[in-house]
Order: structure tokens, then sequence, then C-alpha cells
């Protein structure tokens, strides 16, 4: 459940609105797993007293990877309607480096560590912040030319127990999807919306119903232009591009197959619609 999608963002390189709905879609796994992979009902990991729970305020409580860029974001982002915090950095390392180092100063300061891997190219480190119940993340995914995404965040996980997410109605989608996980966040202006489900089927056969799904849906191929690469699906309807990738999910194999799809949807405005940070 919640497999990633491995490497398949690092053929996205556009501008930072893509790689703002990419650390929202990778986060959202983050925080939904703490629901969904916990093999027990949802509960803080409560820290001993003598655990330094408030070092490094400025960055949510979580220390920055030395020598790593911060990109700024500024609007609103959420997971399932759920408000969070998310800072943006990259760093010339690999996951395992970044892992390491965000266990071993955690560990330091005595907090309850929670982690998953959810693959070699992606997982977290995080805690429990109890004056604020919130949960205290670093998510790492892989790029494609050796560095790192680091995604640190804030968010309360419990809403999301027992809520059942949905596709949005404008986006294709199968009878078959479980799992769903969608974010929002607007960012001068530009909107963009991110969608994880798991469903039955090859990732071809799953990309192709989804392609005659999201044509009845008003949706038509993206022009040579717009595209992003000629793996997967790119649509685009009015001013929206709906990038869409699918890969086999944890659990897939000859007999029941799966796929793990994502939907990362944008809307760029013209520079004279779009909101002054």
């Amino acid at each position: 459940m919640f497999s990633a999608t491995d490497k398949i963002y690092g053929y996205l390189k556009t501008g930072l609105g893509l790689w703002l709905a990419m650390a929202l879609v990778l986060d959202a796994w983050a925080f939904a797993a703490q629901v969904y992979l916990s093999d027990e009902p949802p509960a803080p990991k409560v820290n001993p007293p003598d655990a330094k729970e408030n070092e490094n305020p400025e960055t949510l409580y979580l220390p920055v990877f030395p020598g790593s860029r911060n990109v700024p974001m500024d609007g609103q982002l959420s997971t399932g309607g759920v408000a969070q915090q998310v800072l943006l950095f990259f760093a010339k390392a690999s996951v395992d480096e970044v892992m390491d180092f965000y266990r071993t100063e955690l560990k330091k300061r005595k907090l309850r560590i929670t982690e998953h891997r959810f693959s070699p190219y992606s997982g977290y480190v995080g805690f429990y912040h109890t004056n604020t119940r919130t949960m205290r993340m670093a998510t790492i995914q892989a790029q494609a030319d050796g560095s790192c995404m680091i995604i640190l965040s804030s968010m309360n996980p419990l809403p999301l127990v027992g809520k059942n997410m949905e596709i949005p109605k404008d986006l294709p989608s199968l009878p078959s999807a479980v799992n769903v996980v969608t974010t929002s966040s607007e960012q001068g202006g530009n909107k963009n919306r991110t969608v994880y489900f798991e469903a039955w089927g090859t990732p071809e056969q799953v990309l192709k119903e989804l392609d005659e799904r999201a044509t009845k849906k008003g949706w038509k191929k993206a022009s040579k232009e717009r595209r992003i690469s000629d793996q997967g699906l790119t649509l685009q309807k009015d001013k929206q591009l709906c990038i869409i990738r699918a890969s086999a999910s944890s659990n897939s194999s000859e007999e029941s197959p799966s796929s793990s799809v994502t939907m990362v949807v944008v809307e760029n405005k013209p520079a004279k619609e779009r909101k002054k940070p």
C-alpha cells in the first residue's frame, strides 16, 4: 500500500509549480501512511520528558540537512482538505545519507522516531510534536540527477482517519480505485492538485482505460509543446495540464496485477490574472 512510483517524477522538468505538486504528493503519502501503514490505531508516540522537541522552530522543529538549498514557497497547502506546512529543499546527497542524518539528529534530541521507507528512492523520518499535536517529518525523494528533494512538513494526520478521499469529478477515475489521497496547493495564482490511488490492472491497462475515460470528460492529448515527456499520459483541458503516471504496485503479481497511479494537475493562469505573493 502506498508504494512509491520510484523515479517517475524525475522526468518532470518544469518550473516550481510541478516541483511543489511533486513535493505535496510525496508528503501526502507520508502523512497518510501514519494512518494506513500503522499496525495499530493511530496514536502519538509520546516523547520522554527530557526530549528536546522545540529545537529549530524556524524550520518546523526539524534540522536542515547540511548544504541543502531551500526553494521558497508561498500559498496554501492541504492534504485531503487538512492544512499543512511545507518547506522544500534540494541536496546533493542520497536518500540513505539524508535519512541517516535525520535519524541521528532526532535521536540526539531523545525523540521517539517514526520512519518508513517507501522504496530505494523515497522515505521519511519524523516525530510527534506534543505541544502542537502534529507530526513533523522530513520526507526524501531521489531525483534523476543523483540529488534528492527534502520536504520538511507539519500536519495533524488524525483528521484523515476514516476519511474517504475521492478522485475529483473532473478527472478520469477507475471503478477499482482504492487508497485515494488528494492534495492541493496554490502559489501566486497557479493551482496545483495531486491525486494518488491504486487500481487493478497493469500500468499499460490502467493508462489505456484512464485515457478513454478522460476523453469523455473533455480532456485531450496535450500538444507536443506542452508535453512533459512521452511516458504515461499528458492531457490538457482549457488552462489545465494533467500528467498521469502509473507503475506496478508493491503487491502486484502476474496472476493479480495492480498499479499505483499518480496524477498532477497544474493550472497556470496568465501573469495578469495571478495573485501577488
